[in-house]
């Protein structure tokens, strides 16, 4: 008998046994889960209750977690979105239709859970036939040490920074930082410390009388930062002192001043997706960017309809010249874009093709919005 359900304590160590071997199958010395993400994975009612595992005759033969992940846009725009990690099947149940059933039992969890947007890494064949896409808009910078000539700036030295190796006090003032950016993952008191213990990650503080700040790198790639401008940039210059350092950084309208630090030491620079992303709920995807639409839009007067094709999802997009409104309602004039393209159209990095429509004022006026994935939240 084959059946799909939510995971509970008593499953944990098969679960973890299982999801750990079936990446082993082509990587033997994968890392067990549970070590990865000590933040999101754990032997607990809440962290169990997100785990979807496909049981045949009573054997976990696939699993996936679906992981909250809300985040801040700006300080009035926060995304109810969530992550789907860990996927897999373990490798004598594969060729059987198993992922196909659970990745369309996990789309209708989502719609019930009224989730506007998924988000994930992996391959864009199979998640795509579920309805996910590369979108979003994401700076990808390369620091270099290069771009301090004819400044006054030196290299920083270690002996003015500490590293933090997990002190509780640290961590609280860490996640004061962190709680005044606006573009980040919203975490818990809880959570904060538990991500920056993911391994490889290594995290740097630098305080001094004039304020804290904190940069956590993982190879060669800036992970996460946030404090106070001056420390902050010297924490840069430390961290590029002897090589260069990849560094993501959120799209301009919702950037700080601390992405615009790390711009002046950008010797390169790129634009990516921020991962696969599905359009869940429509209607409630655009009344989360209702602040940033009603600047986008303003003075605009007319009606624009959006239909998700084959989901039952739309919405309806009024503005007045004073103010925008929406609805859920969307006539038979209705820009219609299947899942895919619908994320393409609100996030980019491109828009679908759209004909004449490309060029619809509405349109070029409200999209692409701003989607970004911080590295340290990936799932």
């Amino acid at each position: 008998m084959e059946q799909v359900r939510q995971a509970d304590v008593a499953d944990f160590d098969r679960l973890m046994e299982r999801v750990t071997n079936s990446f082993s199958n082509d990587n033997p010395t994968h890392p067990r889960f549970d070590e990865l993400y000590p933040d999101s994975i754990r032997c607990t009612s809440e962290s169990l209750a997100q785990w979807l595992i496909l049981d045949v005759d009573g054997d976990i033969a696939a699993g996936l977690q679906i992981v909250p992940r809300p985040i801040r846009m700006r300080p009035d725009v926060e995304l109810r979105a969530t992550g789907l990690g860990n996927v897999f099947c373990y490798p004598p149940y594969r060729r059987r239709g198993y992922m196909s059933r659970l990745l369309t039992e996990t789309v209708r969890r989502l719609q019930d859970m009224r989730c506007p947007l998924n988000m994930l890494g992996g391959d864009r064949l199979r998640y795509g036939r579920f309805g996910w896409e590369h979108a979003g808009n994401a700076r990808c910078l390369t620091l270099g040490s290069n771009m301090m000539r004819g400044t006054q700036a030196d290299g920083m030295s270690v002996d003015g920074l500490r590293r933090w190796t997990g002190d509780s006090a640290d961590a609280r003032r860490m996640k004061s930082a962190y709680d005044r950016l606006p573009c980040r993952c919203v975490r818990t008191d809880e959570e904060f410390p538990l991500v920056l213990l993911r391994p490889g990650t290594v995290v740097w503080i630098r305080e001094v009388n004039h304020g804290l700040a904190y940069a956590a790198v993982r190879g060669g790639n800036l992970a996460e930062y946030a404090g106070d401008v001056e420390p902050f940039e010297e924490l840069i210059r430390f961290l590029i002192r002897g090589r260069r350092l990849n560094a993501p950084a959120p799209p301009v309208d919702v950037e700080c001043e601390l992405d615009r630090v790390l711009v002046r030491y950008a010797a390169g620079v790129s634009v990516d997706p921020v991962g696969m992303v599905r359009v869940v709920d429509l209607p409630d995807l655009l009344v989360a960017y209702l602040p940033l639409l009603r600047e986008r839009l303003d003075g605009w007067q007319g009606t624009r309809s959006l239909v998700i094709e084959g989901t039952g999802y739309a919405v309806t997009v009024r503005g007045t010249g004073s103010g925008v409104e929406l609805s859920e309602q969307a006539p038979g004039t209705a820009l219609r874009l299947d899942v895919r393209d619908m994320g393409r159209l609100i996030f980019g990095p491109f828009p679908p093709s759209l004909g004449p429509m490309l060029h619809d004022e509405f349109l070029r006026r409200a999209f692409p919005l701003p989607l970004y994935w911080p590295s340290l939240s990936h799932v």
